[in-house]
Protein backbone atom coordinates (compact mmCIF):
# COMPACT_ATOMS: atom_id res chain seq x y z
CA UNK A 1 0.00 0.00 0.00
CA UNK A 2 1.32 3.66 -0.96
CA UNK A 3 1.14 5.83 1.72
CA UNK A 4 -0.12 9.47 0.94
CA UNK A 5 2.40 12.28 0.48
CA UNK A 6 1.32 15.33 2.31
CA UNK A 7 3.68 18.22 1.38
CA UNK A 8 3.07 21.18 2.26
CA UNK A 9 3.88 21.68 -2.10
CA UNK A 10 0.39 18.74 -1.95
CA UNK A 11 -1.61 20.24 0.43
CA UNK A 12 -0.84 23.94 -0.58
CA UNK A 13 -1.59 23.12 -4.15
CA UNK A 14 -4.82 21.34 -3.00
CA UNK A 15 -6.32 24.72 -0.68
CA UNK A 16 -5.48 26.64 -4.56
CA UNK A 17 -7.64 23.89 -6.45
CA UNK A 18 -10.26 24.52 -3.97
CA UNK A 19 -9.94 28.52 -3.43
CA UNK A 20 -10.36 28.44 -7.57
CA UNK A 21 -13.55 26.38 -7.59
CA UNK A 22 -15.17 28.16 -4.91
CA UNK A 23 -14.54 31.32 -6.87
CA UNK A 24 -12.42 32.86 -4.39
CA UNK A 25 -9.50 35.89 -4.88
CA UNK A 26 -6.36 35.18 -2.63
CA UNK A 27 -7.43 39.10 -0.94
CA UNK A 28 -10.21 37.64 -0.38
CA UNK A 29 -9.32 34.54 1.53
CA UNK A 30 -6.58 36.82 3.37
CA UNK A 31 -8.82 39.46 4.71
CA UNK A 32 -11.34 36.76 6.02
CA UNK A 33 -8.70 34.97 7.72
CA UNK A 34 -6.94 38.26 9.13
CA UNK A 35 -3.50 37.52 6.93
CA UNK A 36 -1.79 38.73 4.03
CA UNK A 37 -2.40 37.84 0.25
CA UNK A 38 1.57 37.16 -0.02
CA UNK A 39 0.92 34.31 2.64
CA UNK A 40 -2.21 32.71 1.04
CA UNK A 41 -0.12 32.78 -1.81
CA UNK A 42 3.06 31.36 -0.25
CA UNK A 43 0.89 28.38 1.53
CA UNK A 44 -0.50 27.37 -2.00
CA UNK A 45 2.75 28.08 -3.32
CA UNK A 46 4.06 25.37 -0.66
CA UNK A 47 7.12 27.74 0.05
CA UNK A 48 6.07 28.29 4.23
CA UNK A 49 4.83 25.44 6.64
CA UNK A 50 1.47 26.39 8.38
CA UNK A 51 -0.45 25.04 11.56
CA UNK A 52 -3.66 22.72 11.25
CA UNK A 53 -5.44 25.40 12.65
CA UNK A 54 -4.58 27.85 9.99
CA UNK A 55 -5.86 24.92 7.16
CA UNK A 56 -8.92 24.38 9.47
CA UNK A 57 -9.65 28.53 9.14
CA UNK A 58 -9.20 28.61 5.45
CA UNK A 59 -11.60 25.02 4.70
CA UNK A 60 -13.96 27.32 6.76
CA UNK A 61 -13.93 30.03 4.54
CA UNK A 62 -13.60 28.14 1.66
CA UNK A 63 -16.37 25.67 3.06
CA UNK A 64 -15.13 22.85 2.50
CA UNK A 65 -15.17 20.02 4.78
CA UNK A 66 -11.91 18.33 5.92
CA UNK A 67 -13.05 15.05 4.80
CA UNK A 68 -13.83 16.64 1.35
CA UNK A 69 -10.65 18.21 1.13
CA UNK A 70 -8.36 15.04 2.43
CA UNK A 71 -10.27 12.77 -0.41
CA UNK A 72 -8.35 15.15 -2.75
CA UNK A 73 -5.30 12.82 -1.87
CA UNK A 74 -4.94 8.88 -2.67
CA UNK A 75 -4.25 7.90 1.06
CA UNK A 76 -5.90 3.96 0.26
CA UNK A 77 -7.15 3.84 3.57
CA UNK A 78 -4.13 4.92 5.48
CA UNK A 79 -5.78 7.96 7.28
CA UNK A 80 -8.65 7.68 9.28
CA UNK A 81 -11.23 10.39 8.62
CA UNK A 82 -13.52 9.43 11.67
CA UNK A 83 -12.11 11.42 14.15
CA UNK A 84 -12.66 14.49 10.96
CA UNK A 85 -16.50 13.83 10.24
CA UNK A 86 -17.21 13.57 14.10
CA UNK A 87 -15.84 16.66 14.55
CA UNK A 88 -17.27 18.70 11.38
CA UNK A 89 -21.32 17.03 12.48
CA UNK A 90 -21.58 18.69 16.11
Amino acid sequence: MQKPTYTRQNVGAVLRIVRRERGLKQAYVAMKAGTSKELISKMENGKCDFRMCRLNQLLQIYDCSPPDFWSRFDYSGFFNLEPWIADSVE
